[in-house]
């Protein structure tokens, strides 16, 4: 598993075989066979790991940070949003894999019932806490929508997630700058926080 990794992270899934990984960590192919069915089953699980690394490196960025005001709210939004388009800028190959064709087959990015959700959610979409990037990002708009900060909750996760996916899927594609996350961050962030009437 952890040479498949490697080779996803260097070189993007389409360069790694199930022959090739076997060979690396000195094992025949079909002792390969007994720990994977083939080579969706360990691409699943490279994508399961994928996550699990944004996970860790938004729950270390932000997972810290209280919501105590608005303020500190848009801290911690700004945050995730950081963490989540930083793995896209570090991890490109493995970012590209992870919410690629597998990442349907994994468990962390099951949605709910007709396709609604995000990672993290559960099948009622509610999300699952603050252990996931996707389950931070809405404890984050959850807090702030019961302090009063929001103009509207429904539906402002999956807006959030679309537009820094988005946005890291451009810096990855060559379309814009990196460095201009943190403008996309600001300006996503002022227009989900601002006060009711």
């Amino acid at each position: 598993m952890v040479e498949a990794l490697s080779q996803v992270r260097a070189h993007g899934a389409e360069a790694v075989s199930l022959r090739a990984v076997a060979q690396a960590v000195g094992v025949s192919p079909s002792a390969a066979y007994h720990h994977f069915a083939d080579k969706t089953a360990i691409l699943v699980e490279v994508a399961d790991r994928g996550a699990d690394e944004l996970d860790r490196r938004t729950v270390a960025a932000a997972g810290g940070l209280a919501v105590d005001d608005a303020d500190a709210g848009l801290v911690r939004l700004r945050a995730v949003g950081a963490a989540y388009i930083g793995f896209a800028v570090d991890e490109p190959h493995l970012f590209r894999h992870t919410f690629g064709p597998y990442c349907s087959m994994t468990p962390k990015f099951a949605t709910g019932e007709g396709g609604e959700g995000g990672p993290g959610v559960d099948d009622d979409g509610h999300g699952r806490g603050s252990d996931s990037a996707y389950g931070l990002l809405v404890d984050t708009l959850d807090q702030l929508d019961a302090l009063g900060a929001l103009s509207r909750r429904d539906g402002l996760d999956l807006v959030a997630w679309a537009a820094v996916h988005g946005f890291a899927s451009l810096v990855l594609d060559g379309f814009l700058p990196a460095e201009d996350s943190s403008v996309l961050v600001d300006v996503l962030s002022a227009l989900v926080v601002s006060p009711r009437p």
